[in-house]
């Protein structure tokens, strides 16, 4: 009497190894397009946050250098821009083509807004915070009243 192992009539059911293992390979990469392509890295959220905080930055090396006027900073949730004296700044921010900027990839200020008032000394008269939001995370920012840091 033959064996069912090797009864050539008998029909082979199930899967096998090498056919489980493929389909997970196969699983698994569609999964991974799916999670890359839905996550939001927030690398804009971060990138603007950067940018604002080196502007801020040179807004307070202009008042401490030309104190002979008032520099300011007017924020709206799309952008900010930098006045002299209540007139647009003579000079552009670092990298832009104007004393202001509007914010990319989504992101906004939903806190903050309003005008920042830098003394000869590049400080706030109090502490400011602006908080950029990309609708998933948001960036902190501070400037601190009567020193002017900006961490």
């Amino acid at each position: 009497m033959p064996s069912l192992l090797h009864d050539p009539h008998h029909a082979r059911r199930g899967f096998t190894l090498v056919e489980i293992f493929l389909v997970l390979v196969v699983l698994g990469i569609l999964a991974s397009y799916v999670v890359i392509g839905n996550a939001r890295t927030g690398a804009a959220l971060v990138a603007e946050a950067d940018i604002l905080r080196a502007h801020l930055r040179f807004v307070q090396s202009l008042a401490t250098s030309n104190n002979t006027g008032t520099w300011t900073v007017t924020f709206t949730a799309t952008g900010y821009a930098v006045r002299f004296d209540g007139n647009p700044a003579p000079v552009n921010l670092p990298d832009q083509n104007a004393p202001n900027r509007s914010f990319e990839g989504g992101v906004t200020l939903s806190a903050g807004l309003g005008t920042v008032t830098f003394d000869a000394f590049g400080a706030p008269a109090a502490t400011y915070t602006l908080v950029l939001s990309d609708g998933e995370r948001t960036e902190t920012i501070t400037i601190t009243g009567a020193t002017g840091l900006i961490p």
